[in-house]
């Protein structure tokens, strides 16, 4: 290894002319031997979004373990001495997530690279890093945002196989999920990363842990704006588009047989719906599980979903949330808000519709021992509710939120 160079650990997807994508752990080393001061420090990295290596060549000075070269025909290196360079034939795309495991908690970066012949120069490695650094100070970036959460090891290839408008602001898209060891739990989201996108995205995953077990497929829930993932996916993805995830997050609901009952009261805004539908779903799974053996002595308790947007059409997945309701009567209820309705509200829909905000009594009302409180929605209404619970007096183990903005 040159001395003072910093090692870096990567995950890089190259997609070989057959375009099936492979991962590739190696060590990138960043460094400018003439400027000592200006190092891949793990502050600087957290802030990578892209770096963009079309017009200066191949990456440089990377360590590439013995592993790696008994893996992939797409990486030279010499494993006597560990140090080599990254090679993808002339026509082939590169695309990578850096990431530090234990020093970032999984902060991810993009990294599009091209191969060319030349090598990497010191300036241009100054130049992109510090131009992404001052990107990715915007306070809506997902990575900035979720830099000191856990994500999983696993990043995987995933291929979109379905999509749909579920209202008219968000579209609904399902992804083959690539790699067998990629598992999430109810209520966790993922990094999602887009090739030729230089933004990260991040969504909560909206269906249950279930469904991936045994489709190898999840589902995910993406209101339109200018963010440029969410504009890839409602503008540009088509059937067969390829992404990579990773799934991240300390907002889930996992029980294990060994733990005593809960009752859940779920708390959503808007979009916020999404990680609540995929703990929702998965607490179905789980009573359908006990209804099917019945002698195990597992008995997940109540739930009760509270879920308020602007008016039905906002109002996300009412169907299935219905269709859970009407299975489970005894053990699945919800009161769903709509805040600014100008239409009429559908026979169907009118028993469970309250027009107005959740207030505060109806959230009190189920405060128990025995009751956890998950809430997503806007950080306004994140705050009022969790505020709320404790000065309640709800012990703050039993309150997980997320905001999403």
């Amino acid at each position: 290894m040159v001395a003072g160079w910093e090692p870096v650990t990567a995950v890089v997807i190259c997609p070989p002319l057959a375009r099936r994508c492979q991962l590739i752990r190696i060590s990138l080393h960043f460094n400018l031997p003439r400027e000592p001061g200006f190092r891949a420090t793990p502050s600087l990295l957290k802030c990578l979004t892209a770096l963009d290596f079309s017009a200066c060549g191949d990456l440089a000075h990377v360590h590439l373990p013995d592993f790696i070269s008994q893996r992939s025909p797409h990486a030279l290196c010499s494993p006597a001495t560990g140090l080599g360079a990254s090679h993808v034939p002339g026509s082939t795309a590169a695309w990578a997530a850096a990431m530090i495991p234990g020093l970032l908690q999984g902060s991810i970066g993009a990294i599009c690279s091209r191969a060319a012949s030349s090598r990497v120069t010191p300036q241009s490695v100054r130049h992109l890093s510090l131009t992404s650094v001052m990107k990715s100070k915007k306070k809506t970036d997902h990575l900035e945002r979720t830099a000191s959460f856990v994500r999983r090891e696993v990043v995987s290839t995933a291929k979109v196989c379905g999509a749909a408008d579920e209202s008219p602001s968000v579209k609904l898209l399902r992804l083959l999920v690539a790699e067998k060891d990629f598992s999430f739990k109810a209520g966790q989201w993922v990094d999602f990363f887009i090739p030729g996108v230089s933004v990260v995205g991040g969504f909560s995953i909206c269906s249950s842990p279930r469904m991936l077990e045994q489709e190898r497929t999840l589902e995910l829930a993406v209101k339109y704006t200018h963010h440029p993932p969410a504009l890839w996916i409602h503008n540009q993805c088509t059937l067969d588009s390829e992404v990579a995830l990773r799934v991240g997050g300390e907002f889930f609901y996992d029980p294990q047989p060994t733990d005593a009952s809960r009752n859940l009261v779920l708390i959503a805004g808007g979009v916020g719906i999404n990680p609540l539908l995929s703990i929702l779903r998965h607490a179905a799974d789980l009573h359908r599980e006990e209804q099917t053996n019945k002698g195990s002595g597992r008995e997940t308790g109540t739930i009760k979903l509270f879920y308020s947007a602007r008016n039905t059409s906002e109002l996300l997945f009412k169907k299935n949330i219905l269709d859970l309701v009407n299975e489970f009567p005894e053990k699945i209820a919800c009161s769903l808000h709509v805040t600014k309705q100008t239409t009429q509200i559908s026979a169907e829909l009118k028993p469970y519709i309250t027009e107005g905000r959740i207030t505060e009594k109806e959230i009190r009302d189920h405060i128990s021992e025995e009751t956890l409180f998950y809430i997503c929605g806007p950080p306004p209404m994140t705050d009022f509710f969790s505020k709320q619970l404790e000065d309640s007096c709800v012990p703050k183990e039993h309150v997980c939120f997320e905001k999403w903005w």
